[in-house]
């Protein structure tokens, strides 16, 4: 007849034989006496174990070892492979936990290579998650995400790229290391790209190293299309408008630009300066063309040489012929010739030995000088009328 022999879980069971069931009641007796008299483990603890002494099974007993908690099996340890389940009956790794792990300390590893498995092959994301407390994980905060297809995601749970941020980025660096560093696969031929972007109104900027890496570009974002700002390429050239820039700085405005190259102040009241360290050509600005022309020059004598020069004055001194115009008597401006040795209204020599002279308000005081040079000629001229008539008039009454 069948019998089965339960010590706390499944240990063994055999089916006996009509004949022998004499003797074999014989020897199970003898060896439930020796399990309870000397094999036995207390629950409040023992003494005078060995190396010989464990709880399992047998070499060649291929058969799992279970754990029961109120009925329901809680561990299983499979005899095969040594694979152990926790609330897995399927174990297919060394430990195989159904259901959340907590740590009170920390976890360490003793390999030098860790490999993290997740998901069942086609899905399934690796969240890392805070929370106040073990016991309420329900509340748990997902901090940092890995999905299936290798993104990673900090601060958001669809992480685009594979490195997606949603928050501020640092990086630090101590005796000059640390910092960003964005590299490119030179065989593949793509550059690498920085991107700044605001996503709510689609403006973006791009810096962009191009394909062989001699030259970083700025691209911006506007309506629908990306449009190239500057250029620095590994020599030192600044291109702005242009990608292949000619010189140190190389500007192109758009043909629809009206501002090509301002300098201005922060309205402290000191003017900002525009400074060219050169002994010879400081600035010169020349037409550009196969041959280019120099039309305008500045050296560093402070001498300029210029195709042509258009100043603008207003008002210009056309006033002079005014009726209201008070001309100075010839006597009058003789006296203060002698005087102060100089014209009226025109600045002295010492004056422009020290401050320079304004070349439009120059122009505009030589144009005044002129035309009142021009009154006095014909202050003469009309005196001169008046003598002639008074010489003939004599010259009729001598005859």
């Amino acid at each position: 007849m069948p019998s089965k022999l339960n010590l706390d879980g499944e240990i063994f069971a055999e089916t006996f034989k009509k004949n022998d069931m004499k003797k074999q009641i014989i020897t199970t007796g003898l060896l439930i006496t020796s399990y309870l008299g000397f094999g036995q483990w207390n629950i409040t603890g023992n003494n005078n174990t060995t190396a010989a002494n464990f709880i399992g099974t047998t070499t060649g007993v291929n058969q799992p070892l279970i754990v029961r908690t109120n009925g329901a099996e809680a561990i299983r340890a499979l005899g095969s492979n040594q694979f152990v389940g926790i609330g897995n009956a399927n174990p297919l790794h060394r430990l195989s936990v159904a259901g959340n792990i907590a740590f009170n300390q920390n976890l360490v590893t003793r390999t030098p290579d860790l490999k993290i498995f997740w998901g069942n092959g086609s899905s399934g994301d690796l969240t890392f998650n805070t929370t106040t407390g073990l016991e309420v994980l329900g509340a748990a905060t997902e901090r940092m995400r890995i999905t299936q297809s290798g993104n990673l995601g900090i601060g958001t749970g669809a992480p685009s790229e594979l490195l997606h941020v949603n928050g501020t980025l640092r990086v630090d660096g101590t005796n000059g290391t640390g910092g960003l560093r964005i590299f490119k696969d030179g065989n593949s031929g793509i550059t690498s790209h920085l991107y700044l972007g605001n996503v709510a109104n689609n403006k973006a900027f791009n810096f962009q190293l191009n394909a062989d890496g001699s030259a970083m570009t700025l691209w911006t974002y506007g309506t629908a299309y990306w449009t190239e700002r500057f250029a620095f390429t590994e020599s030192g050239r600044l291109g702005v408008g242009i990608s292949n820039p000619q010189s140190a700085l190389h500007l192109v405005t758009p043909y629809n630009s009206t501002n090509g190259f301002v300098v201005d102040y922060n309205g402290s009241g000191v003017a900002a300066d525009v400074r060219v360290m050169n002994s010879s050509k400081a600035l010169v600005v020349s037409n550009w063309s196969s041959t280019p022309k120099d039309v305008f020059r500045v050296y560093g004598d402070g001498k300029v040489y210029a195709t042509e020069v258009n100043v603008q004055l207003t008002p210009f001194p056309d006033y002079v012929f005014a009726k209201n115009y008070k001309l100075m008597s010839l006597d009058n401006l003789e006296s203060y010739i002698n005087k102060n040795h100089h014209l009226p209204n025109v600045p002295s020599a010492n004056e422009v030995e020290a401050n320079g002279a304004n070349l439009g308000e120059l122009s505009k005081i030589q144009m005044e000088k002129i035309e009142e040079l021009t009154l006095y000629i014909l202050e003469l001229k009309n005196e001169m009328k008046v003598l002639e008539a008074k010489v003939d008039m004599a010259k009729k009454k001598n005859k």
